[in-house]
């Protein structure tokens, strides 16, 4: 799923700063993968600048299969920082499957237009039931209890 935003800065300049928002995953392999290595942190923000501009990747907490793939998003930017609000949506009747628990993260790639100034870029994930009633914890083991909303800052600079 892609939505594409016209996300302009509050001085009212001619450029967008955020060109593009994607919401995608990454699966039980991968995830598995990093239990093997050691608990990863519960969340996570990486930056890989490309000719299009940098584009800001926000990793999520480890879900599975009673949380929706389908992540709401949205974007605000004001005063030099980006916030990425991030929410997930679990399944208030859950009660266990007949099919193995499938771990997976939410990735959410922000693509920048291309930039002059730092700023800071704020992922807030929040957890809501189907109910609509917000989350404060969980557990998905074998990773520690989790605590919502989870916050994850990068501060990111101009390409050199």
């Amino acid at each position: 799923m892609i939505a594409l935003l016209a996300l302009w800065l509050a001085a009212g300049a001619a450029k967008p700063i955020v060109q593009s928002v994607s919401v995608g995953a990454d699966e039980q392999p991968a995830v598995l993968g990093e239990v093997r290595s050691g608990i990863p942190p519960p969340a996570r923000v990486e930056l890989r600048r490309g000719e299009g501009g940098p584009t800001l990747i926000a990793i999520g907490p480890v879900l599975g299969s009673m949380d929706s793939r389908d992540v709401a998003t949205d974007v605000a930017y004001s005063g030099g920082r980006l916030t990425l609000t991030a929410t997930i949506t679990r399944s208030a009747d859950y009660q266990g499957g007949v099919h193995k628990n499938v771990l997976w993260r939410p990735r959410i790639s922000v693509l920048l237009a291309p930039q002059r100034a730092r700023l800071t870029f704020r992922v807030v994930w929040r957890m809501r039931l189907t109910t609509g009633a917000e989350v404060a914890h969980t557990r998905m083991p074998p990773y520690p209890p989790q605590t919502y909303p989870l916050v994850v800052t990068k501060r990111v600079g101009p390409a050199r």
